[in-house]
């Protein structure tokens, strides 16, 4: 009896860890105003998601001179991924076109980069500096920029589309 009960508890601990452990992502995350920091889109029509946010994630808003002020988020996901977007603009419920936008694909044996300068564009829905949140909505579509490769070829892409993007994120350091 004592062992069925402890195979019982096994198996018991072993459906919760497994119904515990981490979704992963199959579409993009809804789009919230709350700072759930969730960052998703469409690269060339593939889910770019970041499932698991790290330390090189983040989402800032700050001036060096105090005049000049930079809303900036990067993060990377699906592996070697990177999406960097980078406003001067932070009034909601306007769209207009973004400052900067990149795309970045690198591993060891190569590195593909894709920018643009004032195209694409943004909307935010929440810009809130007491709750240090920002949310919004954004796409854009870049070419290759100055690609470099120690191993191998390019990729064949010249342009990616970054559309249906969406941001919740809670600030979680200054630019400066």
């Amino acid at each position: 009896m004592k062992k069925s009960f402890m195979k019982s508890i096994l198996l018991l601990s072993m459906v919760a860890l497994l119904y515990g452990c981490e979704e992963k992502y199959t579409s993009l995350p809804p789009e919230t105003q709350s700072g759930a920091n969730t960052f998703g889109c469409l690269v060339n029509g593939k889910l770019f998601v970041d499932e698991n946010p790290t330390s090189r994630d983040y989402a800032a808003y700050g001036s060096r001179d105090g005049y000049n002020y930079l809303l900036s988020i990067s993060i990377n996901a699906n592996g070697p991924e990177m999406i960097q977007i980078v406003d001067s603009i932070v009034e909601t419920g306007a769209s207009h076109p973004l400052r900067y936008a990149s795309f970045e694909h690198t591993t060891y044996e190569k590195a593909t980069f894709f920018s643009t300068e004032n195209s694409g564009e943004i909307y935010l829905t929440r810009f809130d500096t007491i709750n240090k949140v920002v949310s919004g909505i954004f796409s854009f579509r870049a070419e290759k920029s100055n690609p470099l490769s120690w191993r191998g070829d390019y990729t064949s892409d010249t342009v990616v589309n970054v559309t249906q993007g969406r941001f919740d994120l809670e600030f979680n350091k200054d630019i400066y």
